[in-house]
């Protein structure tokens, strides 16, 4: 499937990197939150086979099922869903960024942000 609007992970200001971050604390993307929400300790090794259960984990609405699903999970999710789980953000932001391609009508993940000691670490 043909991505638009994607170009590499990049940005530009500390002020970026707060808002980018500001919007993963406020919706809880803590690796307790992960944990909790996957119920990873019931799977021992989770993989493609476990992905039916890990989204129906992460059919709540919340922001951070959103996240958790973009950017852990990897899959498609809809535009109108990005949207709400990333404000004040919005998506031009979020492809401006590098963190998210167009798919269709849905957006995904350029990268993967994994939560790491206090950190947010993205990688491709």
């Amino acid at each position: 499937m043909t991505t638009l609007g994607s170009k590499p992970f990049s940005i530009d200001s500390v002020d970026d990197y707060r808002r980018i971050r500001a919007v993963f604390e406020d919706a809880g993307y803590t690796d307790r939150t992960i944990v909790d929400t996957l119920e990873v300790g019931r799977i021992r090794s989770p993989g493609p086979k476990h992905l039916p259960q890990l989204l129906h984990r992460t059919d709540g609405g919340r922001s951070v099922d959103t996240l958790i699903r973009l950017f852990l999970l990897g899959v498609e999710v809809p535009e109108a869903e990005v949207a709400a789980a990333i404000s004040p953000l919005n998506v031009d932001d979020g492809l401006r960024y590098g963190l998210l391609r167009r798919s269709g009508d849905d957006i995904r993940a350029a990268v993967q942000i994994r939560y790491y000691q206090g950190m947010l670490v993205a990688f491709d």
